[in-house]
């Protein structure tokens, strides 16, 4: 039974459909926006605090915007820092 897995894990990795999906977990990440305001984590209202906005793919931006009256106006903005626990090597 082993080998089957081993066989199966292999297989998984050559194929570039499932090589597509373990890269998808890293698709970059965005804020929604309105102006210096941040939509909060429940897409409720707006929140001047970034620790507290929500974040996800582009897709999922798309559709809190369709979905959420509070995220209707807002505009994706790009992640770029590097949270802090990350810590370059040395």
């Amino acid at each position: 039974m082993s080998r089957s897995l081993y066989t199966m894990s292999a297989a998984n990795r050559a194929s570039g459909a499932e090589a597509g999906a373990i890269t998808d977990a890293k698709e970059r990440r965005y804020y929604l926006k309105a102006g210096d305001l941040f939509l909060n984590r429940d897409a409720k209202k707006l929140t001047e605090v970034r620790a507290w906005a929500w974040t996800g793919t582009m897709e999922q931006a798309v559709n809190c915007r369709r979905v959420h009256p509070a995220a209707a106006g807002c505009r994706t903005h790009p992640i770029i820092s590097i949270p802090k626990h990350v810590q370059e090597p040395a």
